[in-house]
């Protein structure tokens, strides 16, 4: 791989041109702890001796060469070629471990070809001054060099894309056919009717899955109400009508019963009527809020039905009847003999059916005239489909309605008046149209067939619609379950995104539509950037068996890098973001947004300086607990930085620039437990009160002598 990346930059340096671009690259083989430190901007990383020996390795290589440990080369089984170097002699810490290096010159006899290509690659590619002018804008507009295209050229020149294509093996076919059959298994009605539901009361068979469905709003409640209220109004006028000789013996009943089923409707759509007062229309919610008591109102208003198609049971119309069809019946002498039974048709009033035989008997000629009080009793039937208008009532409940109902109605087939009229009917019918034969099925037969099929059939369609609605609410509840889990996810994946990437990266990468090639890069003016290396660190860490081999040290090392997340939680640091760690060293910025810094009273340096103390002061907190004497290198700068997003995989935020890389000289540099900042900082913070020791002319590797400071405090 380190090969491999060689080649690889190489190629980068043909194709754009960049004189000195080049990689060094060191390999160490040990034991290292893989983790992650702290409360902010995670990182997973690894930590060890042989983490150190590593690091070292590659400060005292040489760039375009693979420098190796003799632990790494024990490793290889002489499949690499080698040299030995002279890294292990001019490096202190290399030198004090008697760590022996080498050079790789030639790669593994076994699969050369990776190298072969990118060596090919970079033979092949031409044109590089057109592709520099292309990069600069110089060529056309549409051409391959400008805007995003620009980089897909890069990534094909680099072998990029082929490799993504490769990656690319699932045909979306598949997917789609997975995910649909899932979704049709997930949409079965008898899977899920059975895994869920009782089979015969269809209630849950999860407890609080039933309390809550109880505790469902009904929207339609209104709708069931005046649907019922219009069938008891048809009952009541059907009576009238039937019954409009004694009507006003009724007149009472009929007007209490009217005014309740009006009175319930207005009581259910209370909740929405803004005039009224408001604890009437928080008792109207009740109905709505709370499916028993709306069961028990549906239920009330179903009983005033039924008591007005129950009120001409009692009427004199039956004695009428009776009287003028006392004499049609038949004696014995006149039965016919039969062996087969008729049924009269209850709804049939066809004349030619009652025509009379007997002729010189005027009453049979208006026998139909008698069939009025089965239709009084039919009524019924209305009470009974009021019942199926409500939804919200249970498929047990209904039914017990409907069979209670009926039960009361064939009760009154028997006992009422009304009861006895059909029988003196049955037998006018048998004397003047069927010749005595008395094979006649009776009326009241007939209607306790229609009633009881009424009640099957209101009890299935109940049935139905029950398990509808109760299939539609555990879609819901798992629509919402589903819903409210993909939001507890986003959320825990955006606490993940904002542990790694400052709040406005992390909206740049998930609120704003972007191609993969799109980078995230961000140019910052007067930036100020801290440093600060716990200096006697690795002087306190140690492998051994009763620390567990080192676990213990790094468990101290992040209790001290949370007490310096926790600390950017508070309001007066705002505006500082924190960069990384790398080991012992803890890396801070301010001034990084538009909103965050003041490039005039420079407010967001300030902070950082006061953070800079804060944490000082906290360590010295820890070693008072821990026994301890840790101290800390603190570098201050200040400058324009270039701030973005690095890496396909495992992406991380990072600044770059000549002010990061003096920052990082001011700890280097520096003093323990000493604050040591540029002279940008210092012309800075000075009229804002901080005060400062001088301490003159350093030597800074890359930028010669300058002139820095310690910060020692704050004037009141």
């Amino acid at each position: 791989m380190g090969l491999d990346m060689i080649e690889a930059i190489k190629l980068v340096r043909d194709v754009t041109g960049v004189d000195g671009l080049d990689m060094r690259v060191g390999i160490h083989s040990g034991r290292v702890h893989c983790g992650v430190l702290g409360l902010r901007k995670w990182q997973y990383d690894v930590w060890s001796n042989d983490v150190t020996v590593g690091s070292n390795m590659e400060q005292s290589g040489s760039p375009g060469r693979i420098h190796v440990s003799g632990t790494t080369l024990s490793c290889l089984n002489g499949e690499y070629e080698v040299i030995e170097s002279d890294g292990g002699k001019t490096n202190k810490y290399l030198l004090e471990n008697h760590i022996k290096t080498y050079f790789v010159t030639s790669g593994s006899r076994r699969d050369p070809m990776p190298r072969r290509q990118l060596s090919q690659r970079r033979t092949n590619s031409k044109n590089r001054a057109s592709f520099r002018n292309r990069m600069r804008g110089d060529g056309d507009s549409n051409g391959p060099g400008t805007g995003r295209s620009g980089g897909a050229a890069i990534r094909n020149k680099l072998g990029l894309t082929e490799l993504s294509e490769k990656e690319v093996v699932k045909n979306p076919e598949d997917d789609i056919h997975d995910y649909l059959s899932k979704a049709i298994d997930a949409r079965s009605l008898d899977r899920l009717r059975t895994e869920h539901c009782k089979k015969l009361t269809l209630t849950f068979r999860d407890p609080k899955a039933e309390k809550k469905y109880s505790g469902t709003r009904d929207k339609r409640f209104r709708s069931y109400a005046i649907g019922a209220t219009l069938l008891g109004f048809v009952v009541s006028g059907l009576h009238l009508l039937l019954t409009l000789s004694e009507s006003y013996r009724y007149v009472g009943a009929y007007l209490t019963g009217l005014l309740f089923l009006p009175f319930i409707l207005i009581y259910i759509s209370a909740e929405k009527w803004m005039c009224l007062p408001k604890p009437i229309r928080r008792v109207s919610a009740v109905v709505w809020n709370n499916r028993l008591v709306g069961q028990t109102v549906a239920l009330f208003m179903v009983a005033v039905i039924f008591f007005l198609s129950s009120l001409g049971w009692t009427s004199d119309e039956f004695g009428g009847v009776m009287s003028a069809t006392s004499g049609l019946n038949c004696n014995a002498s006149q039965l016919i003999p039969t062996t087969t039974t008729k049924s009269v048709i209850i709804f049939d009033l066809d004349k030619r059916f009652y025509s009379p035989v007997r002729g010189s008997d005027s009453r049979c000629i208006n026998l139909d005239r008698y069939s009025r009080p089965i239709y009084i009793f039919l009524c019924v039937l209305l009470a009974m489909l009021s019942c199926s208008v409500f939804n919200l009532l249970n498929t047990t409940v209904k039914f017990c309605t409907v069979a209670g109902i009926m039960l009361i109605t064939v009760i009154g087939l028997f006992v009422s008046p009304m009861g006895n009229a059909l029988d003196v009917r049955d037998a006018a019918v048998d004397y003047c149209a069927n010749h005595c034969a008395a094979d006649l099925t009776a009326t009241k037969w007939h209607v306790i067939a229609v009633f009881a099929l009424f009640v099957i059939l209101i009890t299935a369609h109940g049935h139905r619609i029950e398990s509808m609605l109760r299939l539609d609410f555990l879609w819901k509840m798992q629509a919402n379950d589903e819903k409210d889990e993909m939001e507890k996810l986003q959320a825990y994946n955006k606490t993940l995104v904002l542990n790694i990437l400052p709040a406005h990266v992390a909206d740049h990468f998930l609120h704003i539509e972007r191609r993969n090639e799109d980078l995230y890069s961000e140019l910052c003016e007067d930036a100020c950037i801290m440093f600060a290396k716990i200096t006697n660190f690795s002087e306190f860490y140690v492998e051994l068996e009763a620390n567990n081999e080192g676990v213990e040290c790094l468990r101290l090392l992040n209790e001290i890098l949370a007490d310096f997340d926790e600390m950017l939680s508070e309001d007066r640091f705002n505006t500082i973001e924190k960069i990384k760690t790398i080991g012992e060293c803890y890396m801070a910025a301010s001034g990084l947004t538009a909103a965050t810094a003041d490039h005039v009273q420079f407010r967001h340096v300030a902070q950082l300086a006061d953070y800079a103390m804060a944490i000082r002061e906290q360590l010295i907190t820890v070693n008072e607990h821990s026994y301890n004497s840790f101290t800390l290198r603190i570098g201050l700068s200040m400058g324009p930085v270039v701030a973005g997003v690095i890496g396909a995989k495992k992406p991380q935020y990072d600044i770059w620039g000549n002010s990061v890389n003096i920052s990082s000289r001011m700890e280097s540099t520096g003093v323990p437990d000493k604050i040591q900042v540029t002279e940008e900082v210092f012309k800075v913070l000075e009229p804002l009160g901080y005060t400062f020791q001088a301490r003159g002319s350093v030597q800074v590797k890359g930028k010669g002598l300058m002139t820095t400071y310690f910060l020692t405090g704050k004037s009141d």
